[in-house]
């Protein structure tokens, strides 16, 4: 029985992996995931480095999905008077571990996001990235019931189909923009990005590559500050590639912990619609900010196993010059 977990696991596995691009229920950790424009954005200082892990399915019986991000952003040409107008490098590593490590899916991006101040409340953000991907395939951590012999269908390390390259790889290119609305008590942002742009192709068998479905994101978030003690955020994105479509909608409220702002914490939910629902909460200590969220599947797939439940973790810490307020 254990056996046909893992195989059907795999071919579970295949259809995700062709479907849909690693996604992060702390989204907003993940910039460049999301969308490249804002990289850079909502820094107070003129670092930024970033992990998030994912533990996805963890629950379903079989091997999780694994995936885990380490990312810097850095004001490349900025004006330390003005938070707003500045040129901003994004770099990030993401790999993806699935199935025992049959699939291992590895992903290096550069962006660059250009902010230039509209009006004295209005920016606009713009920005190009590109993604070096590599997948590597490793069979021999597979079993297949697929290979028939005197005694019937056996347990076999390979089906023996002729895959041409274990380790498949392309290059591409992404892009984005945002819109963002400053003021005292409200500040509000929308924006989109469009992934794998440039179309790329990718396939383990020479004669059968496919060409990757662009993945279009459109996302908003609103911040009300009813005192100068805490705020209200409300959040979502709506993601689609192919016929998978991932619409998440959510809110919190984040306060001071003590007199100083340098101290925060953030609690809210999010719903992931028909996929699962959420809560999280983030600390923020000078410099650190500790993120951690839980969701609970909410999706008809959680009847095939007895429990289907994912976590994340994520670590913010921003570092150098201080950007004025």
């Amino acid at each position: 029985m254990k056996k046909f977990i893992q195989l059907f696991s795999l071919l579970l596995l295949s259809n995700f992996a062709l479907a849909q691009d690693p996604f992060f229920s702390q989204y907003s950790v993940s910039t460049m995931t999301l969308n490249p424009a804002l990289v850079g954005s909502h820094m107070q200082a003129e670092n930024k480095f970033s992990f998030i892990s994912r533990n996805q399915w963890w629950g379903s019986g079989a091997q999780s999905y694994l995936t885990n991000s380490m990312s810097y952003e850095g004001h490349v040409l900025s004006n330390l008077t003005n938070k707003f107008n500045h040129l901003s490098l994004g770099l990030m590593m993401l790999n993806e571990n699935s199935n025992g490590g049959v699939l291992n899916n590895n992903y290096f991006s550069a962006a660059l996001s250009n902010q230039t101040q509209i009006t004295e409340k209005i920016v606009l953000k713009l920005a190009i990235s590109g993604t070096y991907s590599n997948r590597m395939l490793n069979l021999s951590n597979s079993t297949f019931q697929s290979q028939f012999g005197s005694f019937g269908f056996m347990n076999t390390a390979s089906n023996y189909d002729p895959v041409a390259a274990t380790s498949p790889s392309y290059i591409e290119m992404n892009t984005g923009f945002a819109m963002e609305y400053s003021s005292s008590y409200i500040d509000y942002e929308w924006g989109g990005a469009i992934f794998h742009a440039s179309k790329p192709k990718l396939g383990f068998y020479d004669n059968t590559k496919y060409e990757i479905d662009p993945r279009g994101v459109a996302h908003g978030a609103l911040t009300i500050r009813p005192n100068k003690n805490g705020a209200f955020i409300f959040s979502g994105n709506w993601q689609v590639q192919a016929q998978k479509q991932l619409f998440t909608i959510g809110g919190g409220y984040t306060f001071n912990v003590g007199d100083s702002a340098n101290h925060q914490l953030s609690i809210g939910i999010c719903d992931r619609i028909n996929e699962s629902i959420y809560p999280f909460a983030s600390l923020k200590v000078n410099s650190f900010v500790i993120g951690l969220s839980y969701d609970v599947t909410t999706a008809k797939n959680k009847t095939s196993f007895s429990s289907l439940n994912s976590s994340e973790a994520s670590i913010v810490w921003e570092f150098g010059k201080q950007k004025k307020k």
